[in-house]
Order: C-alpha cells, then sequence, then structure tokens
C-alpha cells in the first residue's frame, strides 16, 4: 500500500508423492492415471520440514496453523527458516511442493501461480470459510477492469488470477494519507481509491496505479532479518519500468494535489 504513485514500492503435471516422511494418518491414497487422490493428509509436520529442507538445501522449520486469512508465512529463527503453511499443505502432492520450495528458494513466479491455484482449490479447509467481497470494476469514468486487461498485456504478458475492485467512497480528511491503492495478499485483491474515478484523471495514470498493485501481486515479499520488505531496490526498479512512468510522474506532480483537495 501507499500513499502517492511517486512513492510506489513494487505469490499439473501431479504425481504421487514420495514416501519422504510422508504419511496416510491411517488411510490410503489411490492413484487414477497419474493423479493421486487421498481422502487423508499426506505429510506430517515433521515430514514437510523434512522434504522442503531436501528440495530448497536449506534447514526448514515448518509449522503448522489454522489461520483463516495468511495461508504461508516466514521468519529467520537461529539460522533456520520458519514456514508457517496452513494445514492444507499436508494434503499437497509432490508437483505442489517442488513448486513451494521454488518459492522459497527464488520467488519464481510460475511457482506462486502453482501454490495460488492450490491454494484456491483448497478453501473449503479453511476455518470459517471464505468472506465473499463485492466487486466493483466499472466506475462513473473509469473501468477498472478494462485497465486491469491493459497493464497486464503491456507490461506482464500473464499472471496469477487477480481481481480488482474500486473501494469505497469516503470523505477525505486529510489529503497526504490516502492511499490510492491497495493490494491484499490473503484476497488477491487490487483496490483502488474511488477518487481516481474522474474525468480529470487521465487512463495512463490509473493504469500506473494498477501497475504498482500488480507488482506486488507478481513478486514475492522479500525477509530481512525477520522482517517484510514491500518496497525494495527491485521493486523499484519494476516501478520505473512502467512504459508511461515519466508523464504518469508529471501529471502526479502537477494535478494530484489538487485532485485529492477538490
Amino acid at each position: 500500500m501507499y500513499s502517492t504513485p511517486r512513492q510506489l514500492s513494487i505469490r499439473l503435471d501431479t504425481k504421487a508423492v514420495p514416501d519422504n516422511g510422508a504419511r496416510s494418518a491411517g488411510g490410503q491414497a489411490r492413484t487414477t492415471g497419474q493423479v493421486t487422490v487421498t481422502d487423508c493428509p499426506l505429510w506430517s509436520q515433521t515430514g514437510l520440514s523434512r522434504q522442503l529442507s531436501i528440495l530448497t538445501g536449506r534447514n526448514i522449520l515448518v509449522r503448522l496453523t489454522n489461520n483463516s486469512h495468511t495461508m504461508l508465512s516466514t521468519s529467520e529463527k537461529k539460522g533456520a527458516l520458519v514456514l508457517r503453511l496452513h494445514r492444507m499443505f499436508t494434503f499437497a502432492d509432490s508437483a505442489v511442493l517442488r513448486s513451494l520450495a521454488a518459492y522459497l528458494t527464488d520467488s519464481d513466479p510460475r511457482a506462486s501461480g502453482v501454490i495460488d491455484d492450490f491454494i484456491a482449490r483448497n478453501q473449503s479447509k479453511i476455518a470459517g470459510g471464505t468472506r465473499r467481497i463485492r466487486v466493483r470494476m466499472r466506475g462513473r469514468h473509469h473501468d477498472l477492469r478494462q485497465s486491469l486487461i491493459r497493464v497486464i498485456k503491456q507490461c506482464f504478458g500473464k499472471v496469477p488470477e487477480v481481481r480488482i475492485t474500486w473501494g469505497k467512497r469516503s470523505r477525505i480528511l486529510n489529503p497526504s494519507s490516502v492511499q490510492l491503492g491497495s493490494y491484499s495478499y490473503d484476497e488477491r485483491l487490487i483496490r483502488i481509491h474511488p477518487v481516481l474515478d474522474s474525468d480529470r484523471v487521465p487512463w495512463y495514470f490509473l493504469d500506473w496505479v494498477v501497475y504498482h498493485e500488480l507488482l506486488h501481486h507478481v513478486l514475492p515479499r522479500e525477509s530481512a532479518g525477520g522482517r517484510k520488505r514491500i518496497h525494495d531496490s527491485r521493486f523499484r526498479r519494476f516501478e520505473r519500468a512502467f512504459p508511461l512512468y515519466r508523464d504518469a510522474v508529471a501529471w502526479e506532480d502537477a494535478h494530484l494535489d489538487e485532485l485529492l483537495n477538490s
């Protein structure tokens, strides 16, 4: 999230799971073709730790959770990478674990897509279900769907599934604290401030804000000393790669304050 774009800071070939710490919890997996179908967990916490350590070449300590919002998070502790995973990952097959390892090792965007798909398929395992979110893309002057399509086509080619919506309208009391856009990792949802739904806002400035939030979607958060770095130097480089970066900055400098104070 950010205050103004000038301060922009940029997540199958399925096979049977190998017997590397896996457990059946008293049940048996059955195989149909190349897809393993099971009604019980395939991995224990210890088994996941062992397998991911093998795949990454690092000391991985898995901690299983029932978190209803964050499915995956990491922190450093005494030379080990502590990986907090939702319990749905005890049902993950080898392809998902390989993708998880690639994500942890290289922040591989393709691996992030596989993980996103796995989480989407296992929503029923999240306690309390999923909160229904009303998505509103068509505004009075701008259509966020068209902006999203335009930015993905021109700047990314293809990205993991993401949604976009206008945020709630509210009175602006402090223009300097307005967030023009935000991205929710848990919901995979971009929210755009409705102040940008104006005929005074050019399409390329709106696209820049959407581009910034898409960077949050496709670039995994980096860790430094156990803390997440959202707007690191890599993010800044991608931010400046926006095709109309100079035009967007120029419009911001000339018109944004006036827009927010009107």
